[in-house]
């Protein structure tokens, strides 16, 4: 029992499925919060691991937002972290595609789409999306 508890909080803050224990973590409803909210811990090791994972695409540094974080590379908004810890990349025309195969959730009305389990778990895949973001992000400005 102690174990299967352990496997739910690492699946939480890790935001990994361990089919062997069944313990894939569902998610109602993606909010990035409100002004005055606080940073929440699932927020906080979900933005700093999307950081280490990240780090060779060059400067990415984060800003705390309505109890989630901004992420930013070079001084530009690509991607968000809400409350929950769940990750979104900056969208437009050129990779929606690509969110939308993956039937991922936007975030409420702003061009950020919720990166799938299969691409976080997947660091060529997740570097390869975060450079696309960054790169829409800066054609957005």
């Amino acid at each position: 029992m102690l174990l299967l508890s352990l496997c739910a909080s690492l699946c939480f803050f890790v935001k990994l499925s361990v089919p062997k224990f069944n313990c894939t973590i569902k998610k109602e409803k993606t909010v990035m919060g409100k002004k005055g909210d606080k940073l929440t811990s699932a927020s906080t090791i979900s933005a700093e691991t999307l950081q280490q994972n990240l780090s060779e695409l060059g400067d990415i540094h984060l800003r705390k937002m309505f109890g989630g974080h901004g992420v930013f590379a070079a001084g530009t908004m690509f991607a968000l972290v809400d409350k929950a810890g769940d990750i979104f990349f900056k969208v437009d025309e050129t990779n929606l595609k690509m969110y939308e195969a993956a039937e991922a959730q936007k975030h409420g009305r702003m061009p950020y789409y919720q990166v799938p389990e299969e691409t976080l778990t997947d660091e060529n895949t997740l570097k390869k999306w975060a450079h696309i973001s960054i790169l829409v992000a800066k054609n957005a400005k």
